[in-house]
């Protein structure tokens, strides 16, 4: 930047060098350079944390679907089931009424075993055992939601490759 001048009272003219304010253009290009490096080294831990939250969203849905089954089986005195038909599963009455339905996603995987529908009666006591693996592709995990015969939900992580 020039330098600039300003009149002094005693006649002289000084001289006041100004130095400018902000980021050089090398500057500027190094933080970008920088940054550009940082996100390609997060950019695959990132991808791994969203996989394996839609495995643990995923799962979590499942049990609140499944314990919401138990609460209306033991509310209204009457027995509930759950089945499933693909990604859809849902809840319905003794009087075949749904109650609640929810679709998983097409990413996640429901794997169940061994009962395709299981059934709640008015005490919260469940008609089997009933295991379900929850996963997604290239998740370096999976959440097996199980029920016990006394209705307790209960969900457990596992490394990718293992079965529940």
């Amino acid at each position: 930047m020039p330098p600039s001048f300003a009149l002094q009272a005693s006649g002289k003219v000084a001289r006041h060098h100004c130095r400018a304010n902000g980021f050089t253009l090398i500057e500027a290009m190094l933080v970008v350079a920088l940054l550009g490096i940082l996100t390609a080294i997060a950019l695959p831990s990132f991808q791994t944390m969203i996989t394996n939250t839609r495995v643990t969203t995923s799962a979590s849905e499942l049990q609140s679907l499944l314990l919401y089954a138990r609460s209306e089986a033991v509310f209204r005195r009457s027995s509930t089931s759950v089945t499933s038909n693909g990604s859809t599963w849902e809840v319905t009455a003794a009087n075949n009424d749904v109650l609640r339905s929810f679709e998983f996603p097409n990413t996640v995987t429901l794997s169940k075993a061994p009962a395709q529908t299981l059934s709640f009666d008015n005490g919260g006591t469940a008609s089997n055992n009933f295991t379900v693996s929850v996963s997604v592709t290239n998740a370096s995990r999976l959440e097996c939601v199980r029920v016990t015969r006394a209705g307790l939900v209960q969900v457990e992580r596992k490394p990718a490759g293992q079965t529940c």
